[in-house]
């Protein structure tokens, strides 16, 4: 620095302890990512018009193919029942968007099977609203494929008709599904579990809708490389579908997730009436 005057030793003696400011560590702390409640594996916020993972397990990335085509990550009004509140959304405008969600922990598909083993099962949570009819089947939170005759993976999805399900294939065979028996609207909170023995239960708005009976071990899908750039075996797709064809499949073509989480264990009916009540505390 120059002055345009004589500095005395008062002065002298503030300007040095200014410039030990500078190598002083302003820096703020980073808050601590909190440690998930047992059971619970990941739940999937907006923060600052951002997507993120409270807990820090999951990789996630909004995406899309085409240039520009992604879901809007903001709020909007949702309506459920007689009450109207503006919520933080994942928002699909149009077919082919979607959120990567990667389980980033795991090096590859025998360790994700393990802890799927060692936890007895995974589950998955959704609260969304679908608006548009496509006239095909909906991945809603969902991971799939068959390669070499091999089928694997997990998921939540809506038949062609509306009608949810849950699915998964045990033992690299045909898949199972459990399907629900009637076409829910509007706002839906559904909750899709998988055991250690690949029984999958389907649980809609918090009653139990459907629940497969064929047993077996719960495989990753198969294959290395989605066309989207992700690796099948840890990667599931909220709005579609991980594909090896150049468009995601079965992509939602407009509409809203208010909620997803991922737990690690398979919920039973009560544990999934507690979340079924939490999701519609979000109105309140």
């Amino acid at each position: 620095k120059v002055y345009s005057k004589a500095l005395t030793g008062t002065e002298v003696e503030t300007a040095y302890e200014d410039a030990q400011k500078l190598f002083a560590d302003d820096t703020p702390d980073t808050p601590d990512t909190p440690e998930a409640p047992e059971g619970l594996y990941a739940d999937i916020d907006i923060v600052d018009g951002k997507v993120v993972d409270k807990y820090g397990n999951l990789k996630l990335t909004v995406d899309g193919v085409g240039e520009g085509n992604r879901p809007t990550i903001g709020t909007e009004e949702i309506t459920y029942g007689d009450k109207t509140k503006t919520l933080p959304t994942i928002k699909i405008t149009g077919k082919n968007q979607f959120v990567a969600v990667e389980f980033d922990k795991f090096a590859d598909a025998a360790a994700f099977q393990n802890f799927v083993k060692e936890n007895k099962g995974l589950s998955f949570e959704v609260l969304y609203q679908n608006n548009e009819d496509t006239k095909n089947i909906i991945a809603l939170f969902c991971s799939t494929n068959t390669q070499s005759g091999k089928s694997g993976g997990f998921g939540l999805a809506l038949q062609a008709n509306g009608t949810p399900y849950a699915l998964t294939s045990v033992n690299g065979t045909k898949y199972q599904t459990a399907v629900a028996k009637t076409v829910p609207t509007g706002v839906t909170h559904l909750v899709g579990t998988i055991t250690d023995e690949g029984i999958v239960t389907l649980y809609v708005n918090g009653v139990q809708a459907a629940q497969t009976t064929a047993k077996g071990s719960f495989l990753c899908t198969p294959g290395t490389t989605s066309n989207q750039g992700y690796e099948f075996f840890k990667t599931f797709f909220i709005g579609g579908d991980p594909s090896l064809k150049s468009d995601i499949d079965f992509p939602m073509a407009n509409g809203s997730f208010m909620d997803v989480k991922v737990y690690s264990k398979a919920l039973t009916g009560t544990e999934v009436e507690t979340a079924y009540k939490n999701a519609q505390n979000l109105f309140n």
